[in-house]
């Protein structure tokens, strides 16, 4: 006897390569948008980390400009406080010599007497400029000087 095939038994025997056919087909294009989408990620890491790599250069430079400018204003001032006493009321600006060229040192003296402070002390207000690109910089040192000569003569 023969046996006939039920319609159920033929739908499960052509149904499954005909499943797998129509996956395969739609699995073509979505290979293409995975990679499209992986290099849209990877080109977008890449650009994050440039940047932060780049700010971080831009704060190394930075840092060594406004160490090197600390150090000349410091080494500056430490000459003004070996000489003693400086005169009142007295303003310059010096622009420093190579290598330092880019950096330039104002002092400016005054008379700090006032209330309690004897009119033989003098403030000194020295600062250091110093371009770095489009933006300049600025530090402000300020000390007091007395007067010994005057101080020994009264």
């Amino acid at each position: 006897m023969k046996k006939f095939a039920t319609p159920q038994s033929q739908t499960n025997a052509y149904s499954i390569p005909l499943l797998l056919r129509r996956y395969l087909k739609n699995k073509r294009g979505s290979l293409l948008i995975e990679s499209l989408l992986s290099t849209v990620i990877l080109s977008v890491s890449l650009t994050l980390i440039i940047q932060s790599l780049t700010s971080s250069l831009r704060s190394v430079v930075y840092s060594a400009e406004y160490t090197n400018a600390v150090m000349l204003l410091e080494n500056k001032m430490f000459e003004i406080v070996k000489q003693g006493f400086i005169q009142k009321d007295l303003r310059q600006e010096e622009q420093l010599p190579e290598p330092n060229e880019r950096y330039k040192i104002s002092l400016e003296t005054g008379n700090a007497a006032s209330g309690n402070i004897p009119s033989s002390m003098n403030e000194v207000k020295l600062s250091i400029a110093w371009n770095s690109g489009r933006r300049t910089n600025n530090i402000s040192l300020v000390t007091y000087l007395f007067d010994l000569s005057n101080e020994k003569n009264q």
